[in-house]
């Protein structure tokens, strides 16, 4: 992602007010209001519904005020205060309710004297209101003041207020380069070093091959060379790697800065990536992983480097949390072993470290978690998750190869339990996790992790004690066995992973049975899910766990996972269904339980890896608007496709530009209607080329279109449905018009089939070898899209697309397909297709017929479908298609 300069212009104009010296200019798509300080009149009792959750970015938040049942109501107001004058001409107030009879948009510099810049005094059209102001204002503060409201519950409430300005200014990035995570601290100088095509390498003996690898990695896909030596060159860039500490050549180097590695709490990984303006490049870490994580910032550096010419900065950085990865611990299907491999390799490339494997349908993780995973497995067993030994071993070294610790993890308690009763009964439970995990060993695996959580509480309470003494035979174990004295590194063992039965603070018996667990080995981490199983990431409810518990928990964040809600894609914002705390000070790591689809579970991914990073910088929309890009790096126009694609394939969140287009839909207004199907055409234009990708050579990308292909069928109808309609009503053109008409009601006819399988997600449901499959349908834009349908189809109920005229449209040939001698079976149905030739480039619109049938069920419907009754007689039936423009041009 390069920096990009706009040069552009604007008119800032005072409305009875004097600019100050210091004006804040920004451009349109910046939400000046964003986090801004914000006051109200008041918060409505008892609840936590403040002012601020009205600029946080979040739609799913909201202020509200206390109810007024006078027939003259107090005024309730939110204001803004932007810290400074500030240019804006587009304000979008999204209220909870549509009930806002009257109010203004005012503007101060002095937050005393009010200037009124907008009123609206009529009903409410929707629960939107997007004003765009005749003359941009200048103000430091602005007000939401509404005067009249009314409904059963009479009061004020916002999910967000956005404030813009769409006149184009000047916009330039004052950063050398965008970086994901989100540094701690980058200097960038305004002075560049040009690269050589040969990289002189002086590697540190404590840099190890791993890192080595990605040392090459780095510059070869840049297409430099490494050439590696024990000394500078003078005609080579030079590119230190090292670790602090070492007195290496790398960490010896003068004038780097040392103050990033002094230990701290939250601190994890430090390391320093710096350009000389000699040409040196010095990459020194904390440690070997440390290091690693440094040549992630120099990989995307070399990305954005234009010409060879290298930009000199200073990034001194670090990780507040210590884990930062993956739990895939959902009920469903497991991630496909493409699937897997490319997370790794994101990973990777956004500094996160751990993947926890416990699948609930894996049999051989419960179930089956004691036996040997199988040398081959059915394609059907495959398709459920079931992975061979090969596979499992690809994980193991493909984890390796990226840096990131591999934990399998055993459920040992549902299917198969452990006997806990007592000691001598737990034995024989240890030795067969021990057996297994020896032999998860010899597939590659240095982490282990214990599951039992899902159990009922009332036996994991009789079996605490046991629990505890099994985690610290186990571990102890695993130590004397892989971590002797002699070992080399890369083969001891790391420390156990363990969630309870009582994984949240609100779990039955959780205050009585957790602080047990105190008496675990120090060196098990253990996980928690917040408050609930779906929860906020909150430092307060991590913190009530850790008193529990006696160490600084996990914490298992269930999001994206949609194990609960299986037809729902969760590549909105992070931020839009869970909050984020800025500083979570108590939380060691957060593994994200994400959904059984692996990319598109990769929006989240990298909001995990920046929040992790950096949360007190931690911006979740942003993030989301460059997560596309990290997604499909190579290819900005296929990432902005799939940002449109995924934006607005969840059922509740919906786009601003989406919401604001269907709330501004007026029946009376061309322009209105013109705008709804011009971003109605963008979903369509951004499916179809999405859709591309299900023949691209990379696996990961054609899973992006597999695993979502249903929910975009989905979304693609509606889309079609209303921006064909918008079409019909607002066009002068009689073939647009046909086409939009066509369009409209051939998806309609889609979307009202009961059960479609065009929509169909099929989940797999229970765990080990307790499983089956539920057949559901998807939700894409429940919230958004669905509701307008109707609408929109209802505008063109009364057009009739013969009485438009179309005698400048010359058909010269129709072509059905398939074409003849087709056998269709009684009850059974047949897809056919036209494709018109003619004066004008699609123009495939037909009416569809059939001749010769008996059945008074055998049909084709606007779509092509051919349907024979059960008991039509006629053994041959004529299919006829006639050109909607000429219809004396027919086909049969």
């Amino acid at each position: 992602m390069k920096r990009i300069i706009k040069c552009i212009t604007v008119i800032a104009v005072s409305i009875c007010m004097i600019f100050s010296t210091n004006i804040n200019i920004r451009a349109a798509n910046t939400n000046l209001a964003l986090n801004k300080t914000v006051t109200a009149s008041d918060v409505e009792t008892g609840t936590s519904f403040t002012a601020n959750l009205a600029v946080d970015g979040n739609s799913n938040t909201r202020w509200a005020s206390n109810p007024d049942y006078n027939t003259t109501k107090s005024p309730k107001w939110l204001k803004i205060d932007f810290g400074a004058e500030t240019v804006f001409d587009m304000v979008d107030v999204q209220w909870e309710q549509q009930n806002i009879q009257s109010f203004e948009l005012q503007v101060s510099n002095d937050d005393a004297q009010w200037q009124t810049v907008y009123t609206r005094n009529s009903a409410p059209n929707s629960k939107l209101d997007s004003v765009v102001l005749d003359t941009a204002a200048s103000a430091r503060y602005l007000r939401v003041y509404v005067t009249d409201y009314n409904g059963d519950w009479p009061s004020v409430s916002i999910f967000e207020v956005s404030v813009y300005n769409s006149k184009e200014v000047p916009v330039e990035s004052d950063d050398n380069y965008e970086i994901y995570p989100i540094p701690q601290k980058v200097t960038d100088y305004d002075t560049t070093v040009e690269l050589t095509n040969e990289i002189n390498v002086i590697k540190e003996d404590g840099i190890d091959e791993v890192t080595k690898n990605r040392i090459d990695e780095v510059l070869t896909e840049h297409q430099l060379t490494p050439v590696y030596s024990t000394e500078p060159a003078s005609d080579k860039i030079n590119l230190y790697v090292g670790i602090n500490g070492s007195e290496g050549l790398a960490d010896k180097h003068a004038d780097i800065p040392r103050d990033v590695f002094a230990e701290g709490e939250n601190k994890y990984d430090m390391h320093v990536v710096k350009v000389f303006e000699d040409g040196d490049i010095v990459v020194l870490g904390k440690d070997n992983d440390a290091a690693f994580y440094g040549l992630a910032t120099l990989e995307q550096m070399l990305d954005q480097t234009e010409d060879n010419q290298l930009k000199v900065s200073v990034f001194e950085d670090y990780a507040f949390q210590k884990y930062r990865g993956a739990v895939e611990g959902y009920y469903g299907y497991p991630w496909s072993v493409d699937g897997t491999l490319s997370w790794f390799d994101f990973a990777k490339r956004y500094k996160m470290n751990i993947f926890l494997y416990g699948p609930k349908s894996d049999p051989y993780h419960l179930g089956k978690w004691d036996e040997d995973y199988p040398l081959e497995v059915s394609p059907e067993d495959s398709k459920n998750g079931v992975r061979t030994q090969e596979e499992m071993a690809q994980y193991a070294a493909k984890a390796a190869e990226c840096n990131v610790d591999f934990v399998w993890v055993a459920h040992p308690a549902m299917q198969k339990p452990i006997d806990f009763t007592d000691e001598t009964t737990i034995a024989e439970g240890i030795e067969r996790l021990m057996t297994k995990f020896d032999h998860m060993y010899q597939l590659g695996v240095r982490q282990f992790g214990i599951f039992v959580d899902d159990i009922s509480e009332a036996e994991a309470a009789k079996s605490a004690d046991m629990q505890i003494y099994m985690l610290n035979q186990v571990q102890n174990r695993l130590y004397e066995k892989y971590n002797q004295e002699g070992t080399l590194e890369e083969n001891k063992v790391k420390p156990l992973f363990f969630t309870p039965a009582w994984y949240t603070t609100r779990s039955g018996g959780a205050a009585q049975n957790l602080p047990k667990f105190k008496a675990v080995h120090p060196d098990v981490e253990i996980c928690f899910t917040g408050d609930n199983v779906f929860s906020d990431i909150s430092n307060a409810s991590a913190t009530t766990f850790k008193e529990w518990i006696g160490r600084t928990p996990v914490m298992w964040w269930n999001y994206s996972v949609n194990d609960a809600e299986d037809s729902v894609f969760f590549t909105n914002p992070i931020n839009f269904d869970y909050s984020q705390d800025p500083n979570p000070t108590n939380i060691e790591g957060i593994l994200s339980n994400p959904m059984n689809f692996s990319e598109a579970s990769k929006v989240s991914f990298f909001g995990i890896a920046d929040y992790t990073w950096n949360p007190q910088t931690f911006n979740a929309q942003e993030n989301w608007e460059n997560s596309f890009d990290a997604i499909i790096p190579d290819d900005p126009e296929m990432a902005q496709a799939l940002k449109v694609a995924y934006g607005n394939l969840n059922d509740d969140y919906v786009p601003m530009d989406v919401q604001k287009a269907i709330a501004g839909y007026s029946a009376s207004d061309r322009n209105s209607q013109i705008r709804l199907k011009e971003k109605m055409y963008e979903i369509i234009d951004a499916i179809d080329k999405v859709e591309t990708l299900k023949d691209s050579d990379n696996p990961a990308y054609r899973l992006i279109v597999e695993e979502a292909q249903t929910s975009f069928n989905k979304l693609y109808d509606m889309a079609c449905a209303i921006g064909g309609s918008m079409a019909v009503i607002s066009s002068d053109d009689p073939i647009e018009q046909i086409r939009g008409y066509y369009m409209a009601t051939a998806a309609k006819e889609r979307l009202d089939i009961p059960r479609n399988k065009r929509y169909q997600i099929v989940s797999l449901e229970g765990a080990g070898e307790d499983i089956y499959n539920s057949i559901l349908q998807a939700t894409a834009s429940d919230a958004g899209l669905k509701p307008f349908i109707d609408t929109a189809i209802n505008t063109i109920s009364d057009f009739d697309p013969s009485g438009v005229d179309t005698s400048n449209v010359q058909i010269n040939s129709i072509t059905i397909e398939p074409n003849e001698n087709v056998e269709v079976k009684q009850g059974a149905t047949c897809q056919f297709s036209a494709k018109v030739e003619g004066n004008y480039e699609s123009i495939n619109e037909v009416n569809w017929s059939v001749e010769q049938a008996t059945g008074e069920e055998t049909t084709i419907n606007k779509n092509g479908i051919l349907t024979v009754d059960g008991n039509e007689l006629s053994p041959t039936i004529i299919v006829k298609a006639t050109s909607a423009y000429d219809d004396s041009k027919v086909a049969t």
